[in-house]
């Protein structure tokens, strides 16, 4: 298990890597000022919690996805326990471009939760999962 687990994350070294190379990159080009890098997972996983190594259940460890946001206006090393979804990165991304999203977008901007602004509408604190 230990040896799996360390593998795993060892996979994520090399996607480290490469966001430091487009950090980098964006910094030399002086476009790192006006730029958002996002980060998510598909997946949470879990390494033996509840006796399992999978990603298929409605387990904390298995739906809780990475995602981690940085740039102009983003709180650094804020973690945020509110529940965002695949579905809310357009509207944020069109959000952070100053953008209205179309009418025909399900998903909400969750950019307020990693900057100081209070105009947020209430969040879901639930949703349905199926597999």
């Amino acid at each position: 298990m230990q040896q799996f687990q360390r593998d795993y994350y060892e996979t994520l070294m090399s996607v480290d890597e490469s966001i430091g190379r487009v950090q980098k990159w964006l910094k030399d080009h002086n476009l790192d000022k006006n730029t958002i890098i996002m980060v998510m997972g598909d997946n949470g996983f879990m390494f033996g919690e509840h006796g399992l190594i999978d990603k298929r259940t409605a387990y904390e460890e298995s739906m809780r996805v990475p995602l981690i946001a940085s740039g102009p206006g983003i709180a650094k090393n804020k973690v945020v326990e509110d529940i965002v979804a695949n579905i809310d990165i357009a509207p944020t991304i069109l959000d952070a471009a100053g953008i209205k999203k179309p009418a025909n977008y399900d998903g909400e901007s969750f950019l307020g939760l990693g900057t100081d602004r209070k105009d947020l509408p209430p969040r879901n604190d639930s949703f349905v999962y199926e597999y």
